[in-house]
C-alpha cells in the first residue's frame, strides 16, 4: 500500500550521492522497485527503473522490474521487449513466466500471429516450472497458458486437463492463497458443465478476496442457470398436453437422419453416441452470462425433456421452436445442489462442442460458428 511503499521510500538514499555509476543504478532500482510496489502504474517507477535499466544494462532484477511496470502501463511491446532482455542475460523462472504472461496479452495482427503467441506463452511457461519445480507462481502461469492455448487455439480438452493440473500443482506448492488461480479453476470447471466444482472453485475465490465481485456474480449465474433449466425441464416448458402432443407430432419421421440412424435421448448411452442422430425441438432457453454454453430446453419424440448446451454458437444461430438434428450426441447429466437447498438438481443435457454440424430445420447449419472466447485472469 502507500503507506508501506513511503516507508521504503524513506529508507533508500538519493543516487546523487552514489559515489559509481553502478552504484547509482542500484539506488534508481531500489527507488523504483519501490514506487512499483502498488498495483496501479507508476510514471515514477518508470522513470527510476528506466534509468536503472541504462547504468545497469546486465541486472536481470532491473529488466524485470522495469517489465512488470510496463506491464502495469499497458505497454505490452515494451514490457515484451524488457522480460525478453532479461531472460537473454539469465533465463530465470521470473522472467519467463512474466514474459509467458505478457506474450498472451500481445494482440496478433492475424490468427496465425495469436496462435504463435499462445504457444510461445506456454513453452516460455513450461520453461519456467522447469528451472523451478516448487515455484506456485511458474505453475499457475503455466496453466493460465493452457487454458488460453484451449479458447484461442486447439479447443482441445487435453489443454483444460493440463491447465487444471498446472493449477492443482501450483495450489500444492503454496499458492492456495491466490484468488485469481480458484477463479481461473472455476472457469475451467464452468466450461465442462462441472457445476459442483466450479461453485466450489468461485467460492473459494469470493472467500479469500472478500472485495471481489466477479466470483459471486459467477456462482449467482451457475444457481440461476440451473434452477432456470430444472424448472423448464420439470414443467415441460409450460406446454400442456394437447399442446405438446402437437409439438412433438410436427418432429420429422425419418428414421435415418443425416447418414445416421434415428435415436431418441431415453435410448441414448452417457457419452458419446457415434452414428446416431437424436431429433428435438427446442422449446426453452436459459439466459446465462457470456453465454458460454447457450443453453436451451428441447423435446424428443419420446416426449422427454432435456437440455442442450451449444458450445462456440453465434448468437441467434439457435431459437425457440427451431428443429434439431443433433450428430453423433454427447450425453451426460447435470447435477448440483444449489445453495439453500437440501437435495441435488438434476436433469439430462445433450452438448454440442461444433455447431455447424447440427442441422436447423432440416438445414444443415451453416454460419453458425463463433470460436468462444474466456478472458483467464493474469
Amino acid at each position: 500500500n502507500a503507506e508501506y511503499m513511503g516507508a521504503l521510500l524513506s529508507r533508500i538514499a538519493d543516487e546523487s550521492s552514489a559515489a559509481t555509476p553502478a552504484e547509482r543504478g542500484r539506488v534508481l532500482f531500489l527507488r523504483g522497485r519501490a514506487l512499483n510496489v502498488l498495483e496501479s502504474f507508476s510514471a515514477g517507477a518508470e522513470d527510476a527503473l528506466s534509468r536503472a535499466a541504462k547504468l545497469c544494462p546486465a541486472d536481470v532484477k532491473v529488466w524485470n522490474a522495469l517489465g512488470e511496470c510496463y506491464f502495469k502501463k499497458g505497454d505490452m511491446a515494451q514490457s515484451r521487449e524488457c522480460f525478453e532482455t532479461g531472460v537473454s542475460i539469465m533465463p530465470t523462472s521470473e522472467a519467463l513466466r512474466c514474459l509467458s504472461m505478457v506474450l498472451r496479452q500481445v494482440p496478433g495482427a492475424d490468427f496465425a500471429a495469436r496462435r504463435a503467441l499462445v504457444e510461445e506463452s506456454v513453452d516460455k511457461a513450461k520453461r519456467a516450472v522447469a528451472l523451478s519445480m516448487d515455484d506456485a507462481a511458474a505453475w499457475y502461469t503455466l496453466g493460465n497458458a493452457y487454458l488460453t492455448l484451449f479458447f484461442v487455439v486447439t479447443q482441445s480438452v487435453n489443454d483444460l486437463e493440463s491447465s487444471l493440473k498446472a493449477y492443482k500443482r501450483a495450489e500444492e506448492r503454496g499458492g492456495a492463497g491466490n484468488p485469481d488461480l480458484h477463479f481461473n479453476r472455476a472457469n475451467v470447471y464452468l466450461y465442462l458443465e462441472d457445476y459442483p466444482r466450479a461453485l466450489a472453485a468461485y467460492s473459494s475465490a469470493a472467500a479469500i478476496d472478500t472485495t471481489w465481485g466477479a466470483p459471486v456474480a459467477a456462482v449467482e449465474g451457475i444457481v440461476k442457470c440451473i434452477r432456470r433449466a430444472s424448472e423448464l425441464i420439470a414443467t415441460k416448458c409450460g406446454l400442456k398436453a394437447k399442446r405438446l402432443n402437437d409439438t412433438i407430432a410436427e418432429l420429422s419421421p425419418a428414421m435415418t437422419v443425416l447418414s445416421r440412424s434415428r435415436l431418441s435421448v431415453r435410448a441414448l448411452q452417457a457419452g458419446p453416441n457415434p452414428g446416431v442422430t437424436t431429433v428435438c425441438k427446442v422449446l426453452g432457453e436459459v439466459a446465462r452470462a457470456g453465454d458460454i454454453p447457450q443453453t436451451f430446453v428441447a423435446v424428443d419424440e419420446d416426449g422427454t425433456f432435456f437440455g442442450v448446451s451449444i458450445y462456440n454458437l453465434r448468437k441467434g444461430g439457435v431459437a425457440i421452436g427451431n428443429e434439431l438434428w443433433i450428430p453423433d450426441p454427447f450425453l451426460f447429466v447435470v447435477a448440483a445442489r444449489l445453495p439453500g437447498e437440501t437435495e441435488d438438481r438434476s436433469y439430462t443435457s445433450i452438448r454440442i462442442d461444433n455447431p455447424s454440424a447440427l442441422a436447423v430445420n432440416g438445414v444443415q447449419a451453416s454460419g453458425v460458428y463463433a470460436q468462444t472466447a474466456l478472458s483467464v485472469a493474469a
